[in-house]
């Protein structure tokens, strides 16, 4: 049978449509519809969320670089924790802390006079994993001018290693010495509450703490007690014989520079009292974060003053090996007090 042909009529159709809540839409009404969807920010809109992330991102800032300055803080505090362990570990080997300097004498004083001593940052480095750099070393433990002739031959050239870092001498906070790769960030306390010595040529000199030339001191010479005395502390205050062009030297602002972690001390043979050792040993004769007046002299050497870039003050390793912020705020005395290793003082903090 043939399909039966089903006719619609169309105004009868739209007619329905639009009975049923239906209708057509003309072309006029789609383009205008596609217009609507298509509506962008405008300017005060746009300016109102530029402003909330604005705010966002101020508020976001802080707390990242807070995160950032606890991360480095932390790997300052794991420096100082590894300087603390290799003091001990020299210790437990050779029956003594490392010296604050090896003066031989004479045999290191043959050239001017002046005794070059080997920095303690290089006798503790066969006890962090450093003992191929300490080894290159040996040679001028006695020779006529110790730590200037392994950096520098008779021919005046320079030893390719004085520009290698030592990573656990570089607190990360520190920021304003990033170009001089062989810094160090941390010297040894010498004392700062008793002198022997009246004020020589390169400032004060101390040895009323550990930590001073030739002083191998045994554990048990540390009356104080291991957990109430300094050994090594932060300083990041410019030196007057640092590196640099601001070297008292050099003729730039005089404001001074880093220091090598292989610079030593020198002292005069004939006369014990001028020591020349704040490139390796420091003292708490001034307080945390002190600032000297620039220009520099010859006279601050020895008094440039523990510090760092955290705030508020600056770490420091005791003799027992734990590591402790100390404030620049404390109390002159008591900050000295703690620089001792027999001064029967009583500190509490």
């Amino acid at each position: 049978m043939p399909k039966a042909r089903i006719m619609i009529n169309r105004k009868n159709h739209n007619e329905k449509l639009h009975a049923l809540g239906r209708r057509k839409i003309n072309a006029t009404e789609k383009r205008n519809s596609f217009s609507r969807s298509l509506r962008g920010f405008t300017l005060v809109e746009l300016l109102v969320v530029i402003a909330i992330i604005g705010v966002l991102v101020a508020l976001l800032l802080p707390a990242v670089q807070a995160a950032r300055e606890a991360a480095r803080r932390s790997q300052c505090t794991n420096n100082l924790k590894q300087i603390g362990l290799a003091m001990q570990n020299y210790d437990s080997a050779l029956g003594s802390f490392p010296p604050g300097a090896l003066v031989e004498i004479p045999e290191v004083c043959q050239r001017t006079g002046d005794c070059r001593g080997i920095a303690m940052h290089v006798l503790m480095m066969p006890y962090f994993e450093q003992d191929a750099l300490e080894e290159t070393f040996r040679p001028f433990y006695s020779s006529d001018g110790g730590w200037i002739d392994w950096a520098v031959d008779n021919a005046g050239a320079a030893n390719p290693l004085i520009s290698s870092p030592v990573s656990v001498y570089i607190c990360p906070s520190s920021g304003r010495w990033n170009e001089y790769l062989e810094r160090k960030d941390y010297f040894g306390v010498t004392g700062g509450a008793f002198t022997e010595f009246p004020r020589a040529f390169r400032g004060l000199v101390f040895s009323d703490g550990v930590m001073y030339p030739n002083s191998f001191t045994r554990i048990g010479e540390i009356t104080d007690g291991t957990s109430n005395t300094l050994a090594v502390g932060e300083s990041v205050h410019g030196h007057p014989y640092g590196l640099g062009p601001n070297n008292i030297l050099s003729g730039g602002d005089d404001s001074g520079g880093p220091v090598p972690w292989w610079y030593g001390v020198a002292i005069s043979q004939s006369d014990p009292g001028r020591q020349a050792t704040g490139r390796v040993l420091l003292s708490t004769v001034n307080p945390v974060n002190s600032q000297l007046q620039v220009p520099l002299e010859g006279l601050d050497n020895n008094e440039v003053p523990f510090g760092s870039d955290h705030a508020g003050g600056a770490q420091f390793v005791f003799c027992d090996g734990h590591v402790e912020f100390i404030q620049d705020a404390i109390d002159i005395n008591a900050y000295q007090w703690l620089s001792t290793r027999a001064g029967e003082e009583v500190v509490e903090r």
